[in-house]
């Protein structure tokens, strides 16, 4: 299709001299050239895709299962089959090594713990989850926040203290995530769960 694409712009150039088609059809063609780019990097590259059967396996680079592009097959049930499969494997990586902790997780890097493309990564998790990867990573954050205000020395900590030992990098992001997943503010949250709290925000 791309190369259908370039042809055409090539006979628009040659055989229609009008500055401003050349420069629409220019302009179409860069503008699919990007959403292709950006949701089917397969099209470029013929790069093996693969996955990690446990995470024992990520130490063992020869035990592995390849994901070719027949992965993105016809049969749209096959292809769920896989999504739910890399998802499973990333939560399961995510919650045991609690990465969501790190404040500056990406899903390329996930993606390279789990040795599967960043855009499947990303597909898989959309697909799977409903949500995309920044929203489940902040969502186990707002997890780990609550845990951590359930803990004993919970009182010995202020909430921004909390916030930031459960992976978020700012107060505002904080804010915003905690009230759109719990539906209140964070002081609000702790005065109603346990009582009045000294906080420093």
């Amino acid at each position: 299709m791309l190369n259908i694409g370039l042809l055409l712009v090539w006979i628009i150039v040659i055989f229609i001299p009008d500055d401003r088609i050349i420069f629409s059809s220019s302009s179409i063609y860069l503008i699919c050239l990007g959403f292709f780019g950006i949701s089917q990097a397969q099209i470029f590259t013929e790069r093996e895709l693969f996955f990690v059967q446990s995470k024992s396996d990520l130490a063992d680079s020869d035990n592995k299962e390849y994901l070719t592009e027949t992965l993105l097959a016809k049969d749209e049930s096959s292809n769920i089959q896989y999504f739910e499969e890399i998802y499973n494997k990333s939560i399961e990586l995510i919650k045991v090594e609690k990465l969501y902790l790190n404040p500056e997780l990406k899903v390329l890097d996930l993606a390279i713990l789990l040795n599967v493309h960043p855009n499947l990564m990303s597909r898989a998790i959309n697909q799977i989850s409903g949500a995309n990867f920044y929203d489940l990573i902040n969502k186990m954050r707002v997890e780990e926040f609550i845990r951590r205000t359930r803990t004993e020395d919970s009182q010995k900590y202020t909430i921004m203290a909390m916030a930031f030992d459960s992976g978020f990098n700012s107060k505002a992001t904080f804010y915003r995530n905690f009230k759109a997943i719990v539906g209140t503010l964070p002081s609000e949250f702790l005065k109603s769960n346990q009582g009045s709290r000294e906080s420093n925000t």
